[in-house]
Parts: structure tokens; sequence; C-alpha cells
């Protein structure tokens, strides 16, 4: 795809004639490809990876000055995701200049945006607080998850000049509860099978085999047809039972060796888990 793109932040782009200025309070990216719609999501990109550069420098900051610098946390912050998060954007232009192409100029309204992240954050907290009403220990996983959007989308705002502090809420774990907790497994599905356990401990959830009230979980592994040579394609199967409530999560992925695909799996359904657990009501 033969494309041109030109990335204006927070100042007028001098070398189009036809380009009006980036507005006041706006972080802009101008674009030239043979469609409109090209153009307009090549603009996008644009302006989402220029807002991942600023969030990156403040998320080191922020870190830094706490003491607490840890790169690695970095990918949680900004990602692909951000160019689906980013909110108001609007096309300011667009044109056919004289070479043909379909020119845009897009921009992010960073009050549009400030706005719809100060809401995002009300939404979470309140929801934060429904869930702790609930009483039940494994829905702190869902809420210190939710938290962690927060903190993210707080860098965000920090990112917009916005002075918003969120100040997320901590909760409490509940008292220790006991269970009985069975995991049918094979030895293959070892660092998920821990990764399970650890999660419930975490929430003071903890395994009691003289306990009546019992947690089943099965999981396994299906073979799945693929004509590709030198690559396997499995799907994980995992199943938690828990009195009345049945819940089964599947996961699909392709891979050259089938200890590969379960590391794969098992980041899936560990991003599940929060929302498994919330539904398991323990």
């Amino acid at each position: 795809m033969k494309t041109k793109v030109f990335i204006l932040l927070f100042f007028a782009f001098s070398g189009f004639a036809q380009v009006k200025s980036c507005p006041a309070d706006f972080l802009c990216a101008k674009a030239c490809s043979l469609s409109e719609a090209e153009a307009v999501e090549d603009a996008r990109v644009e302006i989402a990876k220029n807002f991942q550069v600023k969030v990156k420098a403040k998320f080191l900051s922020i870190e830094s000055s706490d003491g607490k610098l840890d790169e690695s946390q970095y990918s949680d912050y900004v990602s692909e995701e951000v160019s689906e998060t980013l909110f108001g954007v609007e096309t300011i232009e667009s044109f056919v200049d004289e070479e043909d192409y379909h020119c845009v100029l897009l921009g992010l309204n960073k009050s549009r945006f400030r706005q719809k992240l100060k809401s995002d954050i009300t939404n979470l907290k309140a929801e934060n607080e429904s869930i702790y009403k609930q009483g039940h220990n494994l829905s702190i996983l869902k809420i210190n998850a939710n938290n962690n959007i927060i903190k993210k989308l707080d860098v965000y705002l920090a990112v917009l000049s916005d002075k918003y502090k969120s100040n997320v809420v901590q909760y409490k774990k509940r008292a220790k509860k006991e269970i009985n907790i069975a995991i049918y497994s094979q030895p293959k599905f070892e660092s998920i099978d821990k990764m399970l356990i650890s999660e419930l401990n975490k929430a003071n959830v903890y395994d009691n085999n003289d306990i009546e009230k019992k947690l089943n979980i099965a999981i396994a592994l299906k073979n799945e047809y693929l004509n590709v040579e030198g690559f396997v394609k499995r799907t994980l199967e995992v199943n938690f039972i828990y009195g009345k409530i049945n819940i089964t999560k599947r996961y699909t992925q392709t891979g050259r060796t089938e200890q590969d695909i379960i590391l794969d799996l098992q980041k899936e359904l560990s991003d599940d888990l929060p929302d498994v657990f919330l539904e398991l009501k323990i």
C-alpha cells in the first residue's frame, strides 16, 4: 500500500498549503493514501503511536519518581489496544492532493478524551463497590483487575495534562475460606494447576478435603485439524463446577510445539480468571 504519513504534534503543519493547522488541545496526524478510508486508518494509527510514546514517557517518569521502576510492567499500560481505546478522534480536513492521493487531517480531541476517561474511571469504581458488597472472596481478583485499568487510565489522563486523581480504593481481602478443591488434569498442565491454586490462595480461598462444598476444575487439551507442516493446533478446555454453577472456557492456539501452545493458552486463561472467579460466587 502506497501511503504518505505526516505527524502534527500540537503545531501547524507548514509543508502543505492546503492543510489546516492542528487545533489547540488536539493531537494530530495527516495521512495520504489511495483511498480516504485507508488514509483515515493510517492517520489514526499514527496518532495512537504518538500517544503510546507519550504514555511510555509518563509511565517511566511516574515509576522512577516513586522509586519502583519496572519497565516489564510497561506493556500493561501501552499496547495495540491504545488505538481502540482512543476516543474523540475527529476528521479536521480531507481533500485530494495534486497527485490524486486522498489526504486527511485527523485530530484527537483531548478534551473529549479526558471526559471519556473520567467517566470510565467513575464506572469502574462504582462496579468495584458493587462487586465488593456481594461478599465473595474471589471477587477481589476482579476488583484488582479493574484497579489496574484505573491506574492505566490515570496515566492517560496525566499525558493529557489533567490533574485529576482517581484515588484508587484498595479493598481488604475477605476472611480465609476453605473449600474442597479438586483439579482434574495431566502432568503437562502443571503450570496451569499451580496458577489456579495460586490465584485462589491470593483471594484467601484454600483447599480442605474435609469440606463438603467442592470446586471441581477439569482441564483438557483437544487436537484440532491443521494441514500446515511444522505447526500444530490445540484447544484448551477448562470446566469449573461449584454447586449449580457450571462454567466452561475454551481457547484455541496454533504453534510449533504443544508446550509453547499451552503457555499461550495459560495466558489467555489467566486474563479471564477475574471474570470466571466472579461468576463462581465463592
